[in-house]
């Protein structure tokens, strides 16, 4: 336990603040990380993913500044949110709600800080999709709510794509309707041995309909992206749209 105290008494946090076209968003990321720190959580499986923006967000984020009617009146859950930018900006672009939620705590707890700091209407909600509990999130939104779906970047573990289409699969379920459908946006950067194909043929396996944008689409006339991002993951970044008829 010592040991464990150490480690996160030498990771340094600090407030960082954001370009998003118009928008200028603040969140708590890494400052530093000793290497000994960093290979330390890896062998613990500790997450530092949601401390940071990483492509796939920041993807999801141009598509949806550049198209707000897809938000606008909707409720938005952001599916492993990480640092919540992506929910900021659907609040901002005109979400009815917007829900932010995460399974580790420390990216819960500063998505809680970064909210209040912004002055932006978002729920931080605890989710693990391996034990999904969806009570929270149907206090929020009725079953009758147009809801639209976001996520990026977070399929970096192979264990992670069954437990994730599972969640999503349960949320298609309980909310989609004749008048209401449910829309994913998701883009994937493969990590981990997990391929675009295999994102596929996991939503046609569920008998979801999924769409691939072209590259242009999100990234012609987007300064951020490549500001933020690895020009490696952008060249492998995928948006789709993900829909169930």
């Amino acid at each position: 336990m010592a040991d464990s105290d150490s480690d996160v008494e030498e990771v340094e946090y600090e407030p960082e603040e954001f370009t998003f076209f118009d928008h200028k968003i603040t969140v708590t990321t890494i400052a530093y990380m000793p290497l000994t720190v960093l290979m330390n959580n890896r062998s613990k499986e500790v997450e530092i993913s949601g401390q940071k923006l990483w492509c796939g967000s920041l993807v999801v984020m141009s598509y949806l500044l550049k198209h707000p009617e897809i938000v606008e009146g909707a409720s938005t859950i952001e599916l492993g949110a990480g640092t919540g930018v992506l929910s900021m900006l659907a609040k901002k672009a005109g979400a009815k709600v917007s829900i932010a939620t995460d399974h580790d705590i420390r990216s819960i707890n500063h998505m809680t800080d970064d909210v209040a700091r912004n002055a932006v209407d978002v729920a931080i909600l605890t989710m693990d999709w391996f034990r999904p509990d969806f009570t929270e999130i149907q206090h929020l939104i009725p079953t009758t709510e147009k809801l639209v779906l976001l996520a990026g970047d977070v399929l970096y573990k192979a264990m992670l794509l069954d437990p994730f289409f599972d969640t999503v699969g349960r949320l298609f379920r309980d909310y989609q309707t004749a008048t209401h459908p449910v829309t994913l946006y998701l883009c994937h950067v493969p990590r981990a041995g997990i391929t675009h194909d295999m994102v596929v043929e996991k939503a046609v396996s569920m008998g979801l309909d999924i769409h691939a944008y072209e590259q242009g689409e999100w990234l012609d006339d987007t300064p951020f992206i490549r500001e933020y991002s690895p020009e490696e993951d952008i060249v492998k970044a995928r948006l789709y749209r993900i829909t169930k008829p």
